[in-house]
């Protein structure tokens, strides 16, 4: 009786290129994942006062710095301040986000 399909008759062997193509490519899909940094989930304050506490030009208690604290009130102004990479920029946004009044959170937003 002929049902229509084709017996496929089962592979003894493999070739051996293609099994060491196919350890080639999952040796390196592992190292591309273990090697990818991990995502930041979050800028916390706390992140922010470090960084905040290792500027030495900045007076710790001083009024620029107490107005650094209350801008980490915000979360995308914690973001910004830690993605950027010199002291110098961080200063600078921060005095120019002073001499501009930045919109603070309310109660409702924090």
């Amino acid at each position: 009786m002929n049902t229509g399909f084709h017996a496929v008759e089962p592979v003894t062997e493999v070739p051996d290129s293609n099994i060491e193509r196919c350890y080639d490519a999952v040796e390196s899909r592992s190292f591309m994942t273990i090697q990818s940094p991990l995502p930041r989930t979050s800028d916390s304050i706390e992140d922010c006062i470090k960084c905040l506490d290792s500027i030495e030009e900045l007076e710790q208690g001083g009024e620029l710095y107490l107005f650094a604290l209350d801008i980490f009130l915000k979360q995308e102004y914690r973001e910004i301040f830690l993605n950027l990479k010199k002291s110098s920029t961080r200063i600078a946004w921060l005095e120019r986000l002073q001499s501009v009044g930045p919109q603070l959170p309310s109660q409702s937003d924090a």
